[in-house]
């Protein structure tokens, strides 16, 4: 195999043998790829700037004896923005904990990296909780799993707008005929629906309750699609 060069961000670090680390990155030819990287909580030569999570690296990665090895990387930029307060460290955190679940590994999309990317860079930009509706909107839609709005997730009839319910088993929202038959899910609002159709995400000034009940709804969709609790959401 040979030798893989890029760019990458270092979305998860964990501790392999006695001074390595193993690490999951999001790359921009490789996809999300896990790798180990030997002696590195000692070692700054090989690895200028470290390897911590947020960082955005430039890497050398070799297989050996089936194992991708981080040879070499340098640091690029530690996104200072997400480390400027409380609610930048989590949303930071949500959004590599988000990427790392939902992206799949060893599968190159290059996508993945530059809305991470996109999105680690705008932290102090914008609103804390839209920036977080949006990766996950956007990551939702790349990979096929964002939920059925238009019109109803079962039999794709028009959708009664003033009796809304979001079925977590079906898919998304219900029309009246197919909600009589389940009631699982919750009743949103009309304002909430029309917010998921639109394009208000783009927009800091959007009114925070409403991020944080698409939020809401969009984390326990995907608990429920991917069958895990995310750690990041318990503090927003």
């Amino acid at each position: 195999m040979n030798t893989l060069i890029g760019e990458a961000i270092i979305l998860e670090v964990l501790s392999h043998r006695e001074a390595g680390i193993r690490a999951l990155l999001s790359t921009n030819n490789y996809g999300h790829i896990y790798v180990v990287a030997p002696n590195a909580k000692k070692s700054k030569r090989r690895y200028i700037g470290g390897l911590n999570i947020f960082s955005r690296v430039e890497y050398s990665i070799e297989m050996k004896n089936e194992m991708l090895v981080l040879n070499e990387s340098t640091l690029i930029d530690e996104y200072e923005s997400a480390f400027s307060s409380i609610e930048a460290i989590i949303t930071a955190s949500i959004l590599c904990e988000v990427s790392s679940k939902l992206y799949s590994i060893n599968n190159p999309d290059e996508s993945a990296f530059m809305l991470l990317k996109h999105s680690l860079m705008h932290i102090e930009d914008r609103l804390d909780r839209g920036i977080i509706y949006s990766f996950i909107r956007e990551s939702m839609i790349r990979v096929g799993e964002f939920p059925e709005f238009v019109n109803c997730a079962v039999c794709q009839n028009k959708i009664d707008r003033k009796s809304l319910l979001f079925n977590y088993y079906k898919g998304g929202v219900l029309c009246k005929v197919c909600a009589k038959t389940d009631l699982r899910g919750e009743h949103i609002s009309q304002r909430l629906y029309d917010f998921f159709l639109s394009d208000e995400f783009e927009r800091a000034s959007q009114n925070e309750n409403v991020h944080r009940q698409a939020i809401f709804l969009l984390e326990r969709y995907l608990r429920f699609k991917l069958n895990i609790v995310f750690k990041g959401f318990r503090f927003i």
